[in-house]
């Protein structure tokens, strides 16, 4: 993803190749904030002008900015939204994605008057039946569907309740209405330097859709972590207290993500190479059932292992995000690191071994 606005148009979902890093500026009371675990009772008071830390992202190099209103999304009067959303747009020329209460046409169209290049919306996207396809007709790529988990659900109104629909029948309908990004956040992890959780993404990742993450974001591994995923559709990174308490600055940051990117889609890439046949990202992940991201069946070839009903790999598979099949070999994609390891046939056919996915092709020592 890029910091130039969006066509309306529709688009087929390409694998990015390095996710932006996008700071979070969420405004309560008219000045800059963070809630812990999204609670109105935990509030952080970073700056009293959202306007000024919008004009620093922009001198650090910022591509895009991530601008919530929390008033609005909690319901509270006065919301002074769309009146921030002006400022930090002419403090900062840099695009903004706005959110925070949009919950009908109107909103949308008003925040979209004021300059927002795209549109956040959570409630009425999974809780308006006509809502969603409106918002989509009226916004194309510019609409953002915010999926706000809490204990595997989505959560709606500022975060304050449990959406109607579950996960699976939400993402369904994200799919169905041709939505183009979702922003999926932890919150248990939000506002609290506590560190990503890659399995939070693993329902989001490999669709016909783009995912921004946010939630936990406290270190450089974090964000490289997260960009590891660029290839299976992970085009931003959304981050606040640590940018705003300076755990790193934002151009380490992008320059982590491009790293990661870059290094994961090499890996893929010797991986294609060595198994004899091209890669292709953004692949299905093989080898696992939809809530099972640890199983192994059917991960590999039969072909190669009969008469063996599925491989086995020393090691445990919990830690496991995905697996992808790659010609005869088997990649997977540690939740926790974000690192891809090729496994191939080993002595024994229905046995697996680790191959290092690097692009000399030497085995991995381990």
């Amino acid at each position: 993803m890029s910091g130039e606005m969006p066509s309306g148009a529709r688009r087929p979902v390409p694998a990015s190749p390095s996710p932006v890093v996008i700071p979070a500026i969420d405004v309560m009371g008219g000045r800059c904030v963070r809630l812990h675990q999204g609670d109105p009772a935990r509030v952080t008071v970073y700056d009293p002008d959202p306007a000024a830390v919008a004009a620093r992202f922009a001198a650090a190099g910022a591509r895009r900015l991530h601008l919530v209103d929390l008033d609005a999304a909690l319901g509270r009067r006065p919301a002074r939204g769309i009146a921030v959303l002006r400022r930090v747009i002419r403090a900062s020329g840099v695009p903004v994605q706005f959110g925070g209460g949009i919950r009908s046409i109107d909103a949308l169209q008003a925040a979209l008057a004021a300059g927002a290049s795209w549109i956040i919306s959570a409630t009425a996207a999974l809780e308006d039946r006509d809502f969603l396809p409106e918002a989509v007709a009226a916004c194309g790529d510019r609409l953002i569907v915010a999926l706000d988990l809490r204990g595997g659900r989505p959560a709606v109104r500022g975060w304050q309740s449990g959406a109607a629909v579950g996960l699976q029948d939400a993402l369904a309908m994200i799919v169905q209405h041709g939505v183009h990004t979702v922003l999926v956040t932890d919150t248990a992890a939000d506002g609290t330097l506590g560190g990503i959780d890659l399995g939070i993404l693993a329902e989001m990742l490999d669709r016909p859709f783009e995912v921004i993450a946010a939630g936990g974001v406290s270190t450089l591994e974090d964000v490289r972590a997260l960009a590891a995923q660029a290839r299976r559709g992970l085009a931003g990174i959304v981050s606040g207290s640590a940018l705003l308490q300076g755990r790193f600055t934002l151009a380490a940051a992008q320059a982590a993500a491009d790293g990661a990117a870059a290094d994961a889609a090499d890996a893929a890439a010797a991986v294609a190479a060595a198994a004899g046949e091209p890669l292709r990202a953004g692949a299905k992940p093989t080898g696992q059932t939809d809530g099972e991201p640890g199983s192994r069946t059917n991960c590999f070839p039969q072909s190669r292992c009969r008469p063996q009903p599925a491989l086995q790999r020393p090691g445990p598979t919990s830690d496991l995000l995905c697996t992808e099949q790659v010609g005869p070999c088997c990649l997977e994609t540690s939740r926790s690191t974000g690192r891809p390891d090729l496994w191939e046939a080993g002595p024994h056919p229905h046995l697996l071994k680790r191959r290092t996915a690097n692009p000399s092709g030497e085995r991995d020592p381990r």
